[in-house]
């Protein structure tokens, strides 16, 4: 399965936790519902030159990808090679 593409949330929420440097473990974030339509008031929708996610704060008339909150768990690896 292909990794899905991250969106921040550029809208308050209240477990939006990430820094410029990175993404910070259990955070919410978007990725796109693969839906291109109209928003709907309080749902999140993806736009920007950067895009970003944003909650509508009514019924927009633009159409715009519908975007979908997750949490992250990031899962770091290590694999170790022993050297001769």
């Amino acid at each position: 399965m292909k990794k899905p593409k991250l969106y921040k949330l550029l809208d308050y929420h209240p477990e939006r936790k990430w820094t410029t440097s990175g993404i910070v473990n259990g955070s919410v974030m978007a990725v796109n519902s693969r839906e291109f339509r109209c928003p709907l008031k309080g749902e999140w929708y993806l736009s920007g030159a950067i895009p970003g996610a944003y909650q509508a704060p009514n019924d927009l008339s633009t159409e715009y990808w519908i975007a979908t909150l997750v949490k992250v768990n990031v899962i770091t690896e290590y694999v170790l090679e022993e050297l001769d």
